[in-house]
């Protein structure tokens, strides 16, 4: 539970960050600044006109003290050093299905944003990632990059859809292959895809941590990031084929992102079938208000 206070002046807000050990953020626009500062479960807040007396008195501070790399610390002030890759405010989730993310858009994605209902049925509760070449679901002529199946080769595409994959940033981190009767030799490969029209970042952009600067203008969904790349898989593994990292993707799949499972086999294959389990780093789990 979170404890919102408003504090009424300058001298009092620097004083509590100050003695608090805690580090104190600002936002502003053409009139105000917005103070905040963050001791949980506590939360901060003074509004400053821009001119007056005390304005003036923070603007002495605000380049020192404000919008500097906050450190976690922990209830007592001592600071948290973490040795995994899950960001600071995300949680863990096992995931084996997009979400559903056409449901989320009918409330969020009106001219006035509607809240959704709690625990309604969204998060993880969109397509599984499943496939079965006993039957035509999901079969694709292309693979990730749009080029043709190879002949005596078929294949099938797992999307999400036109909505995207999720509904909030997510980090991938790792997974399972799960699969039954594979002939030699079934490949599977995972693609983050951006949607026609959507921003991207080149291998530049990635290389030096900056912002996207290129555009999709290949009026297709353009592979941006194959994070598994025809991996092998023949015979069955009912306990699991894992895929194992020490760290998860620098970068979350946006919600407008969708993510595509790509699983080719030999054109005689009518048995083969399995599924995918992600573990990934995100807010929320389940709908809450």
């Amino acid at each position: 539970m979170i404890i919102q206070q408003t504090i009424d002046t300058w001298e009092k807000f620097r004083a509590l960050y100050g003695s608090r050990n805690i580090s104190p953020q600002y936002t502003e626009n053409d009139s105000f600044y917005f103070l905040t500062a963050a001791d949980i479960p506590y939360f901060y807040e003074l509004t400053l006109e821009k001119g007056s007396e005390e304005a003036q008195g923070f603007e002495e501070y605000k380049e020192s003290d404000f919008n500097q790399e906050v450190t976690c610390r922990d209830k007592n002030k001592k600071q948290i050093v973490k040795g995994d890759s899950r960001p600071p405010t995300c949680l863990t989730q096992f995931m084996n299905g997009y979400d559903d993310c056409a449901t989320w858009y009918s409330y969020m994605g009106q001219p006035t944003p509607q809240p959704v209902p709690i625990n309604t049925p969204i998060i993880g509760m969109g397509k599984l990632w499943e496939w079965d070449f006993s039957n035509a679901v999901d079969d694709s002529l292309t693979d990730l990059f749009h080029n043709a199946v190879p002949s005596g080769r078929k294949a099938k595409i797992i999307k999400g859809g036109t909505s995207g994959a999720f509904i909030e940033n997510v980090w991938i981190k790792e997974g399972c292959i799960y699969f039954h009767n594979a002939p030699k030799v079934v490949r599977a490969s995972m693609g983050v895809m951006c949607p026609p029209n959507a921003p991207y970042k080149s291998n530049y952009a990635i290389k030096y941590n900056l912002p996207p600067d290129r555009t999709n203008e290949t009026g297709n969904w353009l592979t941006v990031f194959q994070y598994v790349g025809r991996h092998g898989i023949q015979g069955s593994a009912p306990m699991g084929d894992e895929l194992n990292t020490e760290a998860c993707l620098e970068c979350p799949i946006p919600p407008f992102y969708d993510m595509w499972f790509y699983i080719e086999t030999n054109d005689t294959d009518n048995e083969s079938n399995g599924y995918v389990e992600l573990e990934g780093y995100r807010e929320k789990s389940v709908i809450l208000p």
